[in-house]
């Protein structure tokens, strides 16, 4: 400050400000009364000059508040400080009382520490959650806040200047994140030229308030001095009136002794801003000057002299071209040329020796003055600079960009396809050569993915990555089917892919992109298909098997699941079912704990087995679970099997106990045992094969990266190969034709791709033959020579041997297909011929019970013996119903053979229905809705059509609720692959439970009507048998709707 009041003219020690009124009476005044009254109007000067620096301080470009004392007291804040907290009253107040939103931020702990330590903090685009008017969300803003100092140098409070750049962050990131850029470093390099910008703004600020400061102060002393000239021409006549104004005198000097008093106060305050500014340009971390417009020097920071070791006073303007590096100064001439001569900005880089004798980087930038400042002070134009240090900048940007040269050359080497999707319409960043090559050339950097591959949409993988991105969580997936395009042929072909879909965020921001590594896996998953398929077939096969042995069991007898439910503390049984009561008879279980009530399980794990669950929540499901069963009859326990299910239960999101269902497999693992050896050695064969990956530098192939992967395949671990040369790592495959390969991928540049190579590897202690698919990627430098190679390799040793034995695993399944068809005769003719052979039985009986109703006329006896005789006459007449059904439901199969479906007209089929029903519909006074028009008719067998609408029909008129008349509706119409036959009704409902048992075997879920439980039965069977299905929705006291589904002809 002092080198800038140096160029300031002199002050003139007393002045009068013109236009002063002057009294009407003057007389004679002393020396004395004469400095009193110029002390007035310089007073008058200071404040006017505080003033128009506060109107400065309102008006400048930048947020600006001083705080005083530890509370942080608002002493001054102009308009656009309080505008960022919505203009609200600030003045007086502590900071966190008048922004109590901002209490728990990060603000003012840095606030805190500029105060206690008095070193100045600064923040870039910080975010603060406030609400100003007319704006909702986080503000972000840049800020600097500068010590204050008193005489003693002790700090008094702080000088805070702030620039909201949310507008700046937005158009930046936008979406309140954007498209930030793709690396943190990169990233650190916009945050370090964001501070530099801010400190050029901030010094801009402060110099442009000192250029004003000096403009007025000269102004002011100019007007003092013509003051003082027009003063002295009166002092002749003021001595003449000086015994009138003796008494006018006396009071004038009281009020100039206050003035003179405030005038000294304000000079004081004006010094004391005038050292804090000067000392906030001192302690930037940048050197700040001043030059004329001839480019003389006429202030220079100390921050100069100490970089550079020049004395301070030397001669800048003689020694900075020799200070300079010799290749900068054309440009430095240039552009500082420019600016002096035309009155604009200045703004290069260039490099400056200090006092050690090295060169570092400095950023200058310039601002001229107002024009009509320098003019009004009648001085040439001067122009104030600061050179900021950016040296450190410089070689980080340097590094980053080898380094991204380095990581663009790796990924683009990368066999792997490698593709960076940015914002939310997916646009391609960045890809690699293998990615463009799968994409066929449709990647164009900025294009959005579903422009390109509008098939990437319908399969779901841009609704993954907007997932990911919206997210944050990272999604993996292995052998995902795809559909692509073959360029040659243009038709669809299937794929397979291992998929890794990575977030990119800023920081703490959120995803601005997503990065996906895909690696095509289809020749892997088509060999492991091939040999799974013979053995999904061979085990659907076998579970057919158990299926219809199960369903013919289930007509005499129905097994239903056992199910219990247990509630903590120490798993205590809260329900059981009868079938799950029947595994323990004679036990009490409901109200006892596992441990007490089943002691077996505990010694079989099966407490351990529910601790577990309810310790993780995770659901357990257990398989061929073996639990020997106490029977009632002493006699020694007994085997059983299940499968079964524990599963968590919560309230409230907190886990309360845990649902047990089972049942019973011990027939299906008997069934099963006989081929557990073939199965376990097929599912050998069948073991994914590792991908490996390592990178080989220099000419003698040192490992430089090698993955557990890649060890594991070579028999070694990664710390036993990494910085090793290749073929002293590996000796085994030096003779192996690997070297050969590798100089020939260096040599011509060009990537060598192998399938199925077999070699020479470790394994178990001895080398083994290892196939392998495997490709040779030459790495370039950034001047484009190859300096390294990356190897990518697939062990697929088992896909190869699994090909060798397909040709055995097809003949097993030949012969088990035909074991399965004679079965299957077996089992129908034994069914059938079972029923056909109880019929005469029954009838025999029938006939003996009539003859002995003849026979018996002994009166006396009649009213005991008619009883019993019509009890053993219904008994009967049950058995031939039940023999009657069971062969009805042997016949389903072979009727769907022998009966080809034809063309049926629907509407007369219905109505030919309700001819059958009519005393039903009068009984119940029912009405029917018939919708045919949309497929008046069905390609189906006539008799099991009629048989399905007879049994829904009949249903819905039998079950129907006591309260309301049936209202029975049936409409058919046309679906994509199906005709759907729906019949909907008011009747009683169903609840869920009761669905699921609707199409069982006798089940019966009405007991007030008659029936046998097998009309739904044989309706599903016959639906199913002709390729449709049955659905039901269905609730109670509302009514159900069954809808057939009838495959329609192609």
């Amino acid at each position: 400050m002092d080198a800038y009041l140096s160029h300031m003219p002199n002050a003139v020690p007393s002045a009068h400000l013109p236009g002063a009124p002057a009294s009407p009476s003057v007389g004679a005044a002393t020396g004395a009364d004469l400095v009193n009254l110029s002390a007035e109007p310089k007073a008058h000067a200071v404040i006017e000059q505080q003033q128009q620096l506060r109107a400065r301080l309102r008006d400048a470009p930048a947020a600006m508040a001083s705080l005083v004392g530890p509370d942080h007291l608002v002493g001054v804040a102009n308009d656009l400080f309080r505008q960022l907290f919505g203009g609200r009253p600030l003045a007086g107040l502590a900071l966190r009382t008048a922004l109590p939103e901002l209490a728990d931020q990060p603000f003012f702990a840095l606030l805190d520490e500029a105060y206690r330590t008095g070193v100045t903090c600064y923040g870039h685009e910080a975010v603060a959650y406030a609400e100003p008017a007319g704006h909702h969300g986080p503000l972000y803003f840049t800020f600097m806040a500068q010590a204050t100092r008193d005489a003693a140098g002790t700090v008094e409070g702080l000088l805070l200047f702030a620039y909201n750049v949310s507008a700046h962050v937005l158009a930046r990131y936008p979406e309140a994140a954007g498209t930030p850029p793709p690396t943190a470093a990169d990233h650190e390099l916009a945050l370090v030229n964001e501070e530099l910008a801010t400190t050029n703004e901030e010094l801009l600020v402060s110099n442009e308030e000192l250029v004003t400061t000096v403009a007025q102060l000269s102004t002011a002393n100019a007007q003092l001095q013509d003051s003082n000239a027009e003063m002295q021409a009166q002092a002749q006549e003021l001595r003449r009136a000086h015994k009138a104004l003796r008494h006018l005198n006396q009071e004038l000097e009281a009020r100039v002794f206050e003035r003179t008093q405030a005038l000294r106060h304000a000079r004081a305050e004006s010094e004391a801003t005038a050292q804090k500014l000067l000392r906030v340009t001192e302690s930037l971390p940048s050197t700040s000057f001043t030059i004329d417009q001839s480019g003389q020097l006429l202030y220079m920071s100390p921050q100069w002299y100490a970089y550079t070791g020049l004395e301070p006073g030397a001669d800048v303007t003689a020694a900075w071209p020799q200070l300079m590096h010799p290749a900068d100064l054309p440009a430095i001439a240039r552009e500082l040329g420019t600016a002096l001569a035309g009155g604009g900005p200045w703004r290069y880089e260039f490099r400056l020796r200090g006092a050690d004798g090295q060169y570092r980087w400095f950023a200058s930038q310039g601002l001229p003055e107002p024009l009509a400042h320098a003019e009004a002070a009648d001085r040439p134009r001067q122009w104030f600079g600061s050179n900021l240090d950016i040296d450190d900048l410089k070689q980080a940007q340097q590094q980053l960009e080898e380094k991204d040269e380095l990581l663009t050359s790796i990924l683009s080497s990368l066999p792997a396809s490698v593709v960076t999707f940015e914002g939310e319409d997916l646009r391609f960043g960045f890809f690699n050569d293998a990615f463009q090559r799968q994409a066929q050339g449709r990647a164009v950097p900025g294009r959005p993915a579903e422009e390109a591959f509008p098939e990437a949409e319908a399969q779901g993988f841009l609704t993954l990555l907007r997932q990911v991105l919206r997210t944050g969580e990272p999604y993996r997936a292995q052998e995902v089917p795809a559909q692509t395009r073959d360029p040659r042929t243009g038709q669809q072909q299937e794929m397979y892919l291992d998929l890794t879909y990575l977030p990119l965020r800023h920081g703490q921001q959120p995803p601005h992109a997503v990065l996906g590594f895909t690696l095509d896996v289809t020749d892997r998953v088509r060999a492991r298909q091939q040999a799974e398929a013979a053995q999904g077939q061979a085990l659907a096969a076998a579970e057919q098997v158990a299926a219809q042995r199960e369903e013919f069991y289930q007509v005499f007898e129905q097994t239903p699941a056992c199910i219990a439910l247990l509630r903590e503390p120490g798993h205590r049984f809260e329900y059981v079912n009868p079938a799950y009561q029947q595994l323990f008879p004679g036990r009490q279980l409901v109200g006892r704990t596992v441990a007490e009530a089943l002691p077996e399980a505990v010694e079989h794990g099966f407490l351990d087995l529910l601790d577990g669950v309810f310790q993780t929540g995770e659901t357990y499901f257990g398989q061929q679970m073996l639990l020997p069963v106490t029977r009632a009859d002493g006699q020694p326990p007994q085997d059983v099997y299940f499968d079964f299910t524990y599963q968590a239960l919560r309230e409230a999101g907190h886990i309360v106990g845990i649902s047990i269902f089972a049942t019973d497999v011990t027939e299906r693992v008997l069934a099963r045992r006989q081929r557990e050896a073939q199965q376990q050695q097929l599912a050998e064969l069948f073991e994914q094969a590792p991908v490996a990956i390592t990178v080989l530098r220099g000419p003698q192939y040192v490992i430089e990266v090698a993955n557990p992967l890649v060890a594991q395949l070579w028999g070694r671990t990664p710390e036993q190969v990494r910085g090793k040369p290749l073929y002293e790592a590996l000796p085994e495959v030096r003779d192996q034709g690997f070297k050969e390969l590798l100089d020939q991928v260096v040599a011509s540049g060009e990537a060598f791709t192998a399938q199925e190579v077999p070699a020479q590897l470790p394994r178990a202690g001895q080398l083994a033959t290892v196939y392998l698919n495997f490709v040779y990627q030459p790495l370039r430098d950034v001047q484009g020579r190859i300096d390294s190679v990356a190897a990518v390799a697939t062990d697929v040793t088992a896909q190869v041997l699994a090909r060798q034995q397909l040709a055995q695993a097809n003949t097993e399944l030949t012969a088990t297909n035909e074991q399965l068809n004679r079965t299957n005769t077996d089992l129908d003719n034994f069914v059938y011929t079972a029923s056909h052979d109880l019929k005469q039985p029954i009838t025999n009986l029938e006939g003996l019970l009539t003859a002995l109703r003849e026979e018996l006329d002994l009166p006396s006896a009649q009213a005991d013996i008619d009883p019993l005789l019509d009890l053993m006459q219904g008994a009967v007449e049950r058995f031939q119903r039940t023999i009657a059904q069971l062969t009805d439901i042997a016949k389903l199969q072979a009727a769907h053979d022998d009966q080809p479906p034809t063309e049926v007209d629907l509407a007369a089929l219905v109505a030919d229905v309700c001819l059958d029903l009519r005393p039903q519909f009068r009984a119940t006074g029912a009405g029917l809705t018939v919708e045919v028009t949309e497929c008046p008719t069905l390609a189906f067998a006539e008799k099991n059509l009629r048989s399905i609408v007879f049994n829904l029909l009949s249903n819905a008129l039998k079950y129907q609720h006591p309260d309301r008349v049936p209202r029975l509706g049936l409409r058919c119409y046309l679906g994509e692959a199906f005709a759907v036959l729906e019949v909907q009704d008011n009747g009683l409902g169903l609840d869920p439970d009761q669905q699921k048992k609707l199409f069982g075997l006798f089940r019966r879920l009405h007991v007030h009507v008659e029936g046998s439980g097998i009309g739904l039965y044989m309706v599903k069977k016959i639906i199913e048998n002709a390729g449709g299905r049955i659905e039901v929705d269905s609730q109670p006291e509302i009514g159900s709707t069954f809808r057939l589904y009838f495959p329609r002809s192609r």
